[in-house]
């Protein structure tokens, strides 16, 4: 979406600019003045081609990390058990394992919430979960949207693969699930482990990243431009104040017996130019 990509207003004219849908690019920022579209300009194109590509990458690795949790809590969990959990109501030493675990992860990994459920018409039927508090325990319903239902279904069925599903809950705000089914004996989905994570969270990482990779960049600049200078104010400044020096006092020396010796090695054209006057100055 470039429309959050510059300013809300025409670089030209300073009309105030409008999405409008450009073939193949989207939603682009539209000055109705002079009747053009306004792409962001270079250095804030290249800032948010940066942060979209790490973006990516860390969206990738939480991909990764939801994926690698759900799929091995999965694998631990009986599904006839769970059920008979939901039927009974009364955990025992096995389900206090798991949710060992699940606690477990969840401070490991610092994600949000870690939970095997059943989903229902737009609420999540808990068995095990890391957010229980309270009177929350096996059994308990929560509140989903219809498409994060769609996803957790679809995970169960195995129409969606186990990848983040990001979704705007209004309890819980902007969540990037990633889920597992649970299988029982007949090798039926009964349940899903799914693991949510902050996309504030994950959007913080990306913005922190950002400012690091920004505050290298401007310690290099500035080592670079140090070092540039000492090198034009070895090769360059210092050599021409010496044949400037010397040139002075010869001048001012004319009628003098004085010999100029040269002091510059450079190797460049400055020593040529040195060693050049010495040779007259001997002659």
């Amino acid at each position: 979406d470039h429309s959050k990509m510059i300013d809300k207003f025409c670089r030209e004219c300073g009309t105030q600019l409008i999405p409008k849908e450009l073939k193949n690019e989207g939603i682009v920022p539209y000055c109705s003045k002079c009747e053009r579209y306004r792409f962001p300009q270079y250095n804030v194109a290249v800032s948010m081609i940066v942060s979209w590509s790490l973006k990516k990458r860390i969206i990738s690795e939480y991909e990764y990390v939801g994926a690698s949790i759900t799929r091995m809590i999965a694998k631990q969990i009986d599904g006839d058990k769970a059920m008979n959990y939901l039927k009974a109501g009364i955990p025992d030493e096995y389900y206090n394992e798991i949710l060992d675990e699940i606690n477990l992860f969840s401070e490991s990994f610092d994600v949000l919430y870690i939970y095997v459920a059943v989903p229902e018409t737009e609420q999540m039927l808990y068995i095990w979960s890391n957010g229980f508090s309270g009177d929350e325990t096996i059994g308990f319903r929560s509140g989903i949207t219809s498409a994060g239902e769609e996803y957790v279904r679809g995970i169960m069925a195995g129409t969606e693969e186990n990848i983040l599903f990001f979704d705007k809950d209004p309890q819980f705000g902007k969540l990037a699930t990633a889920a597992e089914p649970i299988l029982d004996s007949a090798g039926n989905s009964v349940a899903a482990v799914c693991v949510d994570f902050s996309v504030n969270e994950i959007n913080g990482v990306v913005a922190n990243m950002v400012i690091s990779i920004c505050i290298s960049i401007a310690v290099l600049m500035i080592i670079y431009v140090v070092i540039y200078y000492w090198y034009i104010k070895r090769m360059l400044i210092t050599p021409l104040k010496e044949l400037t020096s010397s040139v002075d006092a010869l001048t001012e020396n004319i009628d003098k017996d004085v010999l100029y010796k040269s002091q510059i090695h450079t190797g460049d054209e400055l020593e040529i130019l040195s060693d050049s006057f010495e040779k007259m100055n001997h002659e």
